[in-house]
């Protein structure tokens, strides 16, 4: 399983966490099944999520930095619908635990999310440039 089929799971577990998908965790999903190698639509995305763990989601993701990106984008899409719920920060929790993620990572996360809000959103800081083209997804999006 390549790291964007990985994370696109793990979104989609997160999406599903509150019991449903809404429409902008759909399209969150669909921009990035356009590089999956084995996801084509929502529904088989959700199937496949529905049927494994969070564990076995991620476990063929060396690289800290696409651990690292795995949690932000999950982080980022369970932020998208404007209703973070104790359930999906549970699962969140949960997933950084398994994932390994620094507690200095775990902030600066939320500080990503956070500032993406802001009228005058910051560029990323140099921490994430230098995880980002570390990681697979900077390959994957070259």
């Amino acid at each position: 399983m390549s790291h964007v089929d990985s994370a696109l799971l793990v979104l989609a577990k997160l999406a599903l966490a509150d019991g449903k998908i809404d429409v902008s965790e759909e399209s969150f999903l669909t921009v990035m099944m356009d590089e999956s190698e084995n996801f084509h639509n929502i529904d088989e995305l959700i199937r496949e999520a529905n049927s494994k763990t969070l564990a076995e989601m991620i476990e063929r993701l060396e690289k800290y930095e696409d651990k690292f990106f795995v949690a932000l984008r999950a982080y980022l899409m369970a932020n998208v619908d404007l209703h973070y719920d104790a359930t999906e920060e549970a699962m969140f929790n949960r997933l950084i635990g398994l994932l390994g993620i620094t507690e200095d990572d775990r902030e600066l996360i939320r500080a990503t999310e956070a500032s993406i809000k802001d009228e005058e959103p910051q560029p990323p800081s140099e921490r994430i440039q230098a995880l980002y083209q570390a990681s697979s997804f900077f390959k994957a999006e070259a």
